[in-house]
This record gives C-alpha cells, sequence and structure tokens, in this order.
C-alpha cells in the first residue's frame, strides 16, 4: 500500500500489518504535517510520511532531521533511508545522499528504483562510468522502464558514446517514454553522430509535445542550418527567440542562422543581444568575431 507522492518519494506502509497500515494512513491523511510526530513519535511509518511531507513542502533541512530519526527508529525500513537520500541529494549532500541509497541497496539488493536513484547521484557527483554500471543494473533487474533508458542515454552523452546514448534514448521511446527530454537527447545524440535527417525528426517529436520547448526548438534551428536550409532555421530560431527572449543562447543561435543566410547586419544584431545578455557568452562572442573579421576583408 503506497501513497503516491509527486517528487518520488516512498511511502510505503509494507513494514506493518494491514491493520495498522490503513490506521496509520488515515491519521497521517487526516492530521497537519507538524502534528505527526507529537501523535505518533516512534512510528516509523509516520516519522517517513512527515519526512516525506517536509520535503514536498520545501523544508528540506527538517525532512532530512526526522528522516534521519525515522532510520534511527526502524534501521532497516529501506523506504526512510530511500526518502533521506532524495532529501540529501536535494539539499547538496551527495556523498550523503549516495550512502544512504547503498544501505538501501543492502536492505534490497536487486531494487531497480534504487538503482537508478544511485545513478543519478552518481552523475551528479560527476562519477559517470559509476553511474552508467548503476543504471545497466537497473536494466537487468527491470527491463521495461523507460526512464532508466533515457537516464542511461543522458550519462553516455556525458561519456560521449553518442552510438549506444541514441540506441537507449529510442528504447526509451519504444518502452513508453514521452518527455520532450528523451526525443530530444534522441536528437542530440543524432545530430553529435551526423544524422541530420533524423535529429531533425528527433526534435520535432519533442515538440510535438511541448511546442515551447526552448531546447528542442534552438537544436532544430541549429540542425536545420546543418541540413542547408538557412531559412527554416531562422524561422525556428526566432520563435525561440520570441518565447525565450532573456536567453543568450537562442540569439547567438540565431545570429549564426542569419549569417548564414547573408543577412550580417542582422546577424551581429543578434550576436550584440547575445552578449547584453551574457557578455562572457563565448559562442556569441567568437562569431561576432569572425562575421566582423569577414565584414572587413571584404569591404
Amino acid at each position: 500500500d503506497c501513497i503516491a507522492s509527486p517528487n518520488g518519494a516512498r511511502t510505503c506502509a509494507r513494514s506493518f500489518g494491514e491493520p495498522a497500515a490503513r490506521v496509520t494512513a488515515r491519521l497521517c491523511q487526516r492530521r497537519p504535517v507538524e502534528h505527526l510526530l507529537d501523535e505518533l513519535p516512534t512510528n516509523h511509518y509516520a516519522l517517513n510520511f512527515a519526512g516525506a511531507a517536509h520535503a514536498e513542502l520545501g523544508d528540506i533541512r527538517v525532512s532530512i532531521e526526522v528522516l534521519r530519526r525515522c532510520t534511527e527508529v526502524a534501521p532497516d525500513y529501506p523506504d526512510a533511508h530511500a526518502n533521506l537520500a532524495l532529501a540529501l541529494r536535494s539539499a547538496g549532500e551527495l556523498d550523503a545522499a549516495l550512502a544512504a541509497q547503498q544501505r538501501v541497496l543492502a536492505l534490497l539488493p536487486a531494487d531497480a528504483s534504487a538503482l537508478s536513484e544511485m545513478g543519478i547521484t552518481l552523475r551528479r557527483m560527476g562519477r559517470y562510468q559509476a553511474a552508467a554500471s548503476a543504471y545497466r543494473e537497473a536494466i537487468e533487474q527491470s527491463p521495461d522502464l523507460p526512464d532508466v533508458y533515457a537516464n542511461l542515454g543522458n550519462v553516455l552523452q556525458d561519456l560521449d558514446n553518442m552510438e549506444e546514448a541514441a540506441a537507449c534514448y529510442a528504447d526509451a521511446i519504444a518502452k513508453g517514454a514521452q518527455q520532450p527530454s528523451v526525443h530530444r537527447g534522441l536528437g542530440n545524440a543524432l545530430q553529435r553522430l551526423h544524422r541530420l535527417a533524423e535529429a531533425e525528426a528527433a526534435y520535432r517529436a519533442a515538440l510535438a509535445l511541448d511546442p515551447h520547448d526552448i531546447a528542442a526548438l534552438t537544436d532544430l534551428g541549429g540542425t536545420l542550418v546543418e541540413l542547408g536550409r538557412p531559412l527554416e532555421g531562422c524561422d525556428t530560431l526566432r520563435r525561440a527567440a520570441r518565447l525565450a527572449p532573456q536567453d543568450p543562447m537562442v540569439h547567438a543561435n540565431l545570429g549564426m542562422a542569419l549569417d548564414e543566410t547573408g543577412a550580417t547586419a542582422a546577424a551581429l544584431q543578434a550576436f550584440d543581444r547575445a552578449l547584453a545578455l551574457d557578455p562572457g557568452n563565448t559562442h556569441a562572442l567568437a562569431y561576432q568575431i569572425l562575421t566582423l573579421h569577414r565584414v572587413g576583408e571584404c569591404a
């Protein structure tokens, strides 16, 4: 019996007999979070629920304190360690989060969700090979979880393994992933493999799910330029600029596309806009210098 939690917190009552679980769940649902610990100070289900609830409310430090107390009351309750790991990761305490996830896996060695969460933490720590290993093990345990394939695709891109990354994103989509970011990730891998027509299709699939996906619009615009269709690229990037006028990379990419069409003055204006928003944008600065140099040579 699980109470759904938007941030993925685990609030299972599996450690209780069924009647106790129902009673505790009713108390958790009917009482304000701050009263739970007064009424059920040593009930590990209530502590776990309260800790997860504080995390939902943004009270991360309180959440960590409550969940640590829960792990002391019930050290073999895996859901408390899993929720503690989520809270610690939110607080940026990655080493402690990893230790909590290792405790979950000591209790549940084949838990695909715990392996996947460990992969997320390891990736944030920059331990890409270890993250990939965690995701691969999660897939071995539960081969039908689309998000794990997508997460493995992300870390394989970090490792510059674009062929396998593209295959993982394709597997995620085939298994039902509907997030625009998964289609965009596929597009990015395909673009880096110079499979541009396929990349275009992937970006368009992302935009079919979310027409306001700025990253997908920007990447699609750049791909269209590479495909020799700079006018279409400009139209796409202008749309991105309308939706995100404060995004310097959108203006930098628009400048590149405009330059490809011969609209040099408009391109320089776009680079100026990008640099006004982000004076340290090396992408915009490099292309601005190249464009000015070329104009000077032609003058």
